[in-house]
């Protein structure tokens, strides 16, 4: 499909196609009409976003004048809570202690730790995991690293 929209481009720009795959694609000379439909013209609605804009962003301050620190979930109050907060605070330091020197090494931590801290910063580390009652502290999990040979192809 990726190169019908090029070939579609180009005869747009009115310039030949840059390779043999270009050739041979079909145009997308459907989607242009001569009569579109009025809807097509008609005002729209604006539907806010679910997701807030700063999820993730330090420093961002959204429409409504609320400034985000890096991975929080501002648009929860919950999120804010003194609670949530020191659970952030320790899978933080934890996630610097899992990580530290490994960033270039996949699969050298234990993934039930490292799916758990992907969760918990995804949902403002106040939603429990899918399949657990709680928001766990790093402290539970104390699995070591798989244990395998080397198989860097350097």
């Amino acid at each position: 499909m990726q190169v019908n929209f090029t070939r579609t481009i180009e005869q747009i720009l009115g310039i030949k196609p840059m390779n043999q795959n270009d050739l041979v694609a079909s145009p997308l000379s459907e989607i242009f009409i001569d009569n579109p439909p009025l809807n097509n013209f008609l005002p729209w609605t604006h539907i806010p976003n679910d997701v807030p804009l700063c999820l993730g962003v330090s420093g961002y301050t959204d429409p409504s004048g609320n400034t985000c620190a890096a991975s929080t979930f501002c648009a929860s109050t919950k999120a804010n809570s003194p609670a949530s907060k020191a659970m952030q605070a320790a899978w933080l330091s934890e996630k610097a202690a899992i990580f530290a020197g490994k960033y270039q090494k996949p699969d050298s931590e234990d993934i039930d730790t490292v799916s758990h801290y992907d969760w918990y910063e995804a949902t403002g580390f106040t939603v429990p995991f899918p399949g657990e009652k709680t928001v766990r502290p790093p402290s539970d999990f104390k699995h070591a690293a798989p244990a395998k040979a080397d198989e860097d192809d350097d």
